[in-house]
Order: C-alpha cells, then structure tokens, then sequence
C-alpha cells in the first residue's frame, strides 16, 4: 500500500469513518434564539463506513419553550428529519 506524500490533501471520495461521536452538552446560537442540547438524550452522531462522510444524526434540543429533534438517516437529509414543538408553559 502506498500513501500519499504528507502535507498532501486526501482525495475525500477515500476517506472512510466509522465510529459514534456522543455530544453531551452544547450550545446552538441561531439569530434570535439559543438551544442547548437536551442533557437527558444521547445526542449522537455516527459515521459508518457504508455512509461515508455523511452520519446519522440524532440530537434534541431545548431554548426557551422551543425544543427540536433532529433524528435523520443521513446529515445531508437534515431538514426533513428535524421536528420543532413549542412546549407547554409550566
């Protein structure tokens, strides 16, 4: 196997990831509106090698009275998998 000189940019089409990356706290700044992850839910993003660089999402979070799922089979699907729901007021 041969590999490319180093300080060369790798052909993205090769590049393979797999593996689970677990958020569990973060912040989202939108124009008028702050979310944090919901601390409750796993929060996870995973890379598998059939996918590429394009992971499975699966993220909750809350701001306000706001809270937003996004739970998609690809990243690249982001909006149709997104769900917002205002909450009731306690």
């Amino acid at each position: 196997m041969t590999y490319p000189p180093l300080g060369c940019l790798a052909d993205l089409r090769q590049v393979r990831v797999h593996g689970t990356v677990r958020l569990p706290s973060g912040d989202v700044n939108l124009v008028a509106t702050q979310l944090g992850l919901d601390r409750e839910h796993a929060n996870l993003i995973t890379f598998t090698s059939e996918s590429g660089l394009d992971p499975l999402v699966d993220l909750v979070m809350n701001g306000g009275d706001l809270r937003v799922a996004i739970k998609v089979g690809r990243a690249g699907c982001l909006v149709q998998g997104m769900s917002c729901v205002k909450q009731a007021s306690v």
